[in-house]
């Protein structure tokens, strides 16, 4: 089956590619010039295959802050372990650890400056248990990579007093993602790496030993094909994914003269619609999901300021520097999807704002390419829809935020009675097993933990 894919832009890729004649052999093709796929191009080709790269334009835009470089997946721990077990759970959360040592040691031989240490999950007094539950199930998995931190540190790193919990992962740290993503151009560019033009249409045959791509006056067959990225897989297989619609946030950037908080690492709150943020001293960098696309810079600020009042109570005083309506990359139900479809064909399509995601998805391919690693069965059950599976309409996501935004809502006026709170500010939960031991922490040691892991740091110069 052929399958046509319409694209945007016609602007040329500088490299090889760009005067190739028909056809093309190759071992590998990749399409879609995102992180993972740039890695993956510029890997298989260090291992002596011969690789094309097709760019895809008009990709997801990201949200506006710097990406996070932290183990672990949006999934709750807890249903990781359901759905694994024990061993490929703790398998699969291990890849991700070694993807972020493996993303910083990239990072320093490039240059890319890294941002400051942590990643720090909150939660409001309801949502709390939920944090601890996390917890329990991260020490299962990868013991001492997390902390539970009580709701006076919570306080004292972020400014304010709106927050109950918070759970920290290390190792973590901020990183610029297009600084990062131009580097590994830069490297595709200069390496032994044929890079496509851009075309306006594109049309792909994945059945067979030899995989095809052709586009006008192009043709490449290839052994392998890659699908990189979720722009590359909603144009080329839609029928495949129909869970893998954008969604829609609201992102921008606000300066709060003298404003000080204590910790400048990337913070997420749980137990509601998303909400995403970290600060630059006095300069906050902040998203949050909507329901629809949210357009015109008046109407995103003020969406952005009714959030920002829970993070920083004088958002009145705040001068807005950017806001606008984005639509985020979606995940599998909280994971990368990271997967084999027939036989030579592969698919890696994460959260742009994760990447470690996009590294462990191109590790893991590469792996499987070239050495036949099977690690990436670990990621099948969170594989592509079954045939035939229709995608979520607009009305029942829109259904979805509310009821999110409800819930929380009316969870907030109960939480007195909902989340008993412990004397270190943290919900008091059943005594067993590694959360029992957690929460009975003395609030010293909390404070020493997060120290730890969580040292404060100056955010890098972006000049």
């Amino acid at each position: 089956m052929t399958q046509s894919i319409p694209r945007s832009s016609t602007a040329p890729v500088p490299g090889r590619g760009s005067a190739l004649t028909l056809p093309r052999d190759c071992d590998v093709c990749i399409i879609g010039d995102d992180v993972a796929g740039l890695l993956m191009a510029c890997d298989l080709a260090a291992r002596g295959l011969e690789v094309v790269l097709f760019p895809t334009p008009g990709d997801v835009p990201a949200l506006g802050l710097d990406a996070a470089l932290a183990p672990g997946f949006r999934l709750p721990a807890a249903e990781l372990l359901e759905r694994l077990g024990p061993g490929d759970a703790a398998e699969a959360y291990r890849l991700s650890v070694e993807a972020v040592r493996r993303g910083l040691l990239l990072a320093q031989k490039a240059g890319v400056p890294l941002g400051p240490k942590g990643r720090l999950a909150v939660a409001r007094p309801a949502a709390a248990g939920l944090l601890a539950a996390e917890h329990a199930a991260v020490e299962v998995l990868a013991p001492e990579t997390s902390v539970l931190v009580g709701a006076e540190d919570v306080a004292a790193l972020l400014g304010v007093a709106t927050f109950a919990a918070a759970l920290g992962l290390a190792p973590a740290h901020r990183l610029d993602a297009a600084a990062f993503r131009a580097v590994l151009g830069a490297a595709a560019a200069e390496g032994e790496i044929t890079l496509m033009p851009q075309v306006t249409a594109l049309a792909v045959d994945v059945h067979g030993l030899r995989k095809y791509v052709t586009a006008p006056r192009l043709k490449v067959r290839a052994y392998q094909l890659v699908f990189s990225g979720g722009a590359a897989l909603r144009r080329v297989a839609p029928e495949l994914v129909p869970s893998l619609v954008p969604t829609p946030w609201v992102a921008g950037r606000f300066h709060l003269p003298g404003a000080q908080v204590a910790y400048a690492g990337l913070v997420e709150e749980v137990g509601g619609t998303g909400l995403r943020w970290h600060w630059d001293q006095d300069r906050l960098a902040l998203a949050a999901e909507t329901a629809t696309l949210v357009r015109g810079r008046g109407a995103a600020t003020r969406v952005l300021r009714r959030h920002g009042a829970a993070l920083a109570p004088p958002m009145g005083a705040a001068v807005g520097q950017t806001a606008r309506g984005v639509m985020l990359a979606p995940t599998r139900r909280g994971m990368p999807l990271i997967q084999e479809g027939e036989k030579g064909v592969w698919y890696c399509a994460t959260d742009g704002q994760d990447l470690a995601h996009g590294l462990m998805g191109a590790d893991l391919i590469c792996r499987a390419i070239a050495d036949r690693d099977d690690r990436i069965r670990l990621f099948s059950p969170f594989g592509l829809e079954p045939a035939g599976t229709r995608p979520p309409s607009r009305w029942s996501r829109m259904a979805g935020y509310w009821r999110r935004r409800f819930k929380a809502a009316f969870e907030a006026q109960t939480e007195p009675g909902s989340a008993p709170l412990s004397p270190h500010g943290a919900p008091e939960v059943a005594a067993h097993g590694h959360a029992g031991r957690a929460l009975s922490l003395s609030q010293r040691a909390v404070r020493a933990a997060t120290a730890l892991a969580f040292p404060t740091a100056q955010p890098p110069s972006r000049e």
